[in-house]
């Protein structure tokens, strides 16, 4: 590990085998490196830490996770300004891209709550009157149908 990599990262291993801990300058540096479009697996890389070693860290230490969210909030806030500015313009892809992403817009289908219900619905003849129902349900064999079996 270069001595660089060694003032951003705090690696805490002793008893009970504890977390890596990111100093101050780490977080800083890691919120930059996010703000600026790098990967959580290129920052824990670049802090010398594994992608899990980084999330428990980040887990463990809620300055970190602020710090990563910023930097992600921040990479965020200038792509849209970016298509936003484009759509304005007149960049019809632009325009439709944003209303895709950030206002759920379709082309065709209707958008559907999270929580949508399938809608049955089970179509059942009318009541049946007294004799209808019993010459339904008697199975004795008219006579008269009867076949001669010769």
């Amino acid at each position: 590990m270069t001595k660089a990599k060694r003032t951003l990262v705090l690696a805490t291993r002793g008893r009970g085998n504890k977390p890596s801990t990111v100093t101050a300058p780490g977080r800083e540096f890691a919120e930059k490196m996010l703000a600026n479009g790098c990967s959580r697996e290129t920052v824990a890389a670049t802090l010398g830490l594994s992608s899990s070693a980084l999330k428990t860290a980040a887990d463990n230490d809620p300055l970190l996770a602020e710090a990563m969210a910023r930097g992600d909030g921040a990479l965020e806030t200038e792509l849209v300004g970016h298509l936003l500015q484009h759509a304005r313009e007149g960049n019809v892809t632009a325009a439709i891209f944003l209303l895709k992403a950030k206002r759920g817009f379709r082309d065709s289908t209707p958008v559907e709550p999270k929580d949508a219900q399938p809608n049955i619905t089970i179509n059942l003849p009318g009541a049946a009157s007294p004799e209808d129902y019993r010459r339904m349900i008697d199975v004795t064999p008219d006579p008269t149908q009867q076949r001669n079996k010769s």
